[in-house]
């Protein structure tokens, strides 16, 4: 019986180890958290207003995640190209 008692908390140990692991493994193993994301590229302006709203200013923020890839730039410019907006 005795055996027993001091085989138990070696178990345990043992598991919650092994499970730790586990979890880095896989942690690791996701594309999404082992690749580093590009900072966004952030670009800020004030706007004069104009007609009706001449002599008011707004302010401009635009944040750019990720660039188009070179095949959907080109279906833009051909959609372009054909007056589609």
């Amino acid at each position: 019986m005795w055996q027993i008692k001091t085989a138990a908390p070696k178990v345990y140990d043992f598991f919650l180890s092994s499970l730790l692991v586990l979890g880095l493994l896989t942690a690791g193993s996701i594309p999404s958290l082992s690749q580093d994301k590009p900072k966004p590229e952030i670009i800020q302006a004030a706007a004069m207003g104009t007609s009706t709203q001449l002599g008011k200013v707004t302010q401009v923020k635009l944040i750019i995640n990720e660039y188009s890839t070179e095949e959907d730039r080109q279906i833009l410019i051909e959609a372009f190209d054909k007056g589609k907006n």
